[in-house]
Formats: structure tokens, sequence, C-alpha cells
């Protein structure tokens, strides 16, 4: 058993899209599209969408053990 084996299921590339296409759309409608760029929060969803991909790499060749 993986190490991040619950969060690969849970991070289906399916759900990381649906996950996007809720986030941009929250972007454009909430605060006259202009609430996520002036708070930062475009910033912070920006790093967590890199740290998900980093965990998504790194789980089949940094943390398994085939041995």
């Amino acid at each position: 058993m993986k190490i991040f084996e619950p969060i690969e299921k849970l991070l289906t590339p399916a759900y990381l899209i649906a996950l996007n296409v809720v986030i941009i759309l929250l972007a454009e409608f909430t605060g006259g599209g202009e609430l996520f760029a002036k708070s930062g929060l475009a910033y912070i969803i920006a790093i967590i969408f890199v740290c998900l991909i980093a965990v998504r790499v790194l789980a089949d060749y940094a943390f398994s053990d085939y041995i």
C-alpha cells in the first residue's frame, strides 16, 4: 500500500479539473471579478495546486519502495 493512496483516490484528474472550474467561476462572479486579485487568493490557490501536482508526481517515485 502506498503512503498517499487515500490522497490519490481523492485527487483524481477529473476532480482536480472540476475544482479548477469551480475556482475560476468563483473568481469571475464574486466581488465583480476583482476579489481574488485584490485579496491575494489567486496566489494561495496557485500554490495549493502546485503542491497537489507535486504530491501526484512524487507519490510514485520518491515514496514508493517496490522491493
